[in-house]
């Protein structure tokens, strides 16, 4: 089996960065955050059934399916063309929609942890739980460390101006970044910076013949 060596997102959201799709899912996901907040502000045990807890569990599913899915068009469209300047503001509202995400999400990992543990592991019976169970445990295990809401929110914010502020920051001189390169064919082409790491690390002519940097970091 060959894969090609092209994506083809249009599969995913027909018409590139300006797709009305893409746009249509990014106002929805706005809408999803703010039901998906309310309804777990207001969820208390329902106990045997857990009809409750089945649906938070499948709007968590459905927004984050929603945010990555976003997130990976909007990335390898800038990842094939890091100089333009488009893509940065799409990406920029998706890293804030996912932060809008993280705080409810946050609510819903402490809501687990009121349950007793033999209350927990009855609700991970029912069917539509029960599939997820590992990710619910890890969840409310993660949750017993979390700060409280205000404090977490700030965290979370933050990060869009510190963590993936440097990140974009990186990213956008990098991206400006060219050199020549010459292949085993004596074809001399213009790639990005991180196109040379990528040969470095992998090129076959350097593959066999030569340890790559990170091996010789390593050493």
């Amino acid at each position: 089996m060959t894969y090609s060596l092209n994506w083809n997102l249009d599969s995913i959201y027909p018409g590139g960065i300006e797709s009305p799709e893409l746009a249509a899912k990014l106002d929805l996901l706005v809408t999803q955050i703010a039901d998906f907040a309310t309804a777990v502000a207001a969820y208390e045990k329902d106990a045997p059934a857990y009809r409750g807890l089945v649906k938070l569990v499948n709007d968590v599913q459905v927004i984050d399916a929603g945010l990555r899915t976003a997130g990976l068009f909007v990335n390898a469209l800038y990842a094939a063309d890091f100089t333009n300047g488009v893509y940065r503001p799409y990406l920029s509202r998706i890293e804030q929609l996912f932060v809008d995400f993280q705080a409810p999400s946050d609510v819903f990992a402490k809501k687990l942890v009121t349950f007793t543990d033999e209350e927990f592991e009855e609700a991970l019976k029912v069917p539509e739980l029960a599939v997820v169970a590992f990710t619910l445990r890890e969840n409310r295990q993660a949750a017993e460390r979390l700060l409280d809401d205000t404090t977490e929110s700030l965290l979370n914010n933050l990060r869009l101006d510190g963590l993936k502020g440097w990140s974009a920051h990186y990213d956008t001189i990098a991206g400006s970044l060219t050199m020549p390169f010459t292949n085993e064919k004596g074809e001399v082409k213009e790639i990005s910076a991180g196109q040379a790491l990528n040969n470095l690390d992998g090129y076959p002519c350097l593959l066999y013949t030569s340890p790559s940097p990170r091996d010789m970091r390593r050493s």
